[in-house]
């Protein structure tokens, strides 16, 4: 692992943060003071100690949620016993952001950069009636998917690829590698579950909207396999809504 420590006469603390993305305008602090969950958090670190900005594993958009989202921040001055810090945080953050582990991050720690893997799931609705007590945080389609021919697709995203088809305004280098992708039906409700190394701006969102493309009848899955060719973005499936999105974890 590489070393990245914090600055001079600063702790590194560690956090796993669970929040709703429903009115946050995602992660990242934005410039024209937006509600983030980054500015919330720091806000509320800012009370026990000097403090920079919390770093995220990843950076969620708009309306994306998140189970369990390691961060860590650089402290200074931090007047209170770690021991106290999850519950005293908490106290001051709103009721869609909760800490769920407040500890000291282990040394050479980087919530990002020491990262391995990330692991999101898309929560769908197979109902043609509206279902309010779930609506908020998943997608719901009112037509019949052929689940068998999307698994099918599914499995051909596993590997490293180059996701260009899937990626919005990407200036990075676009081949990435997907350990697994999945589907589970459990009723109306279906996930799919993806885990891989690292994720382009909207990769996964595309990757849905594709993939339901291909269960809805209009897409065969063997075209998959030529987006995975690094074909133009307009060839693939649009963006699905980001309110079915949820960050699951990482590995380190």
């Amino acid at each position: 692992m590489s070393d990245y420590a914090p600055p001079p006469d600063h702790q590194r603390l560690y956090l796993e943060v669970q929040y709703l993305g429903t009115h946050f305008q995602g992660w990242q602090m934005q410039a024209q003071g937006e509600r983030t969950v980054q500015a919330v958090l720091h806000e509320a670190i800012q009370k026990f100690a000097e403090a920079h900005p919390p770093v995220a594993c990843g950076r969620t958009d708009t309306g994306v949620h998140a189970e369990n989202m390691p961060v860590h921040i650089d402290v200074k001055g931090l007047r209170l016993p770690i021991s106290k810090l999850k519950r005293a945080l908490n106290a001051h953050l709103p009721a869609d952001v909760s800490v769920l582990k407040a500890e000291l991050a282990p040394q050479g720690f980087h919530a990002r950069f020491s990262c391995q893997w990330r692991a999101y799931r898309y929560d769908l609705l197979l109902s043609e009636d509206r279902l309010p007590l779930y609506e908020t945080r998943a997608l719901r389609v009112s037509h019949a998917l052929n689940l068998e021919q999307m698994q099918q697709a599914a499995t051909l995203l596993v590997g490293e690829h180059d996701f260009r088809a899937f990626a919005t305004q990407e200036e990075r280098q676009t081949r990435r590698i997907i350990y697994d992708c999945h589907l589970i039906r459990s009723g109306v409700h279906l996930s799919i579950h993806i885990r891989g190394e690292s994720f382009l701006r909207h990769q996964i969102r595309a990757i849905i909207g594709t993939l339901l493309l291909i269960g809805s009848g209009k897409m065969p899955p063997a075209d998959l396999e030529a987006l995975l060719q690094g074909k133009d973005r307009a060839e693939a499936g649009p963006n699905v809504k980001p309110h079915g999105l949820h960050f699951l974890g990482a590995g380190y």
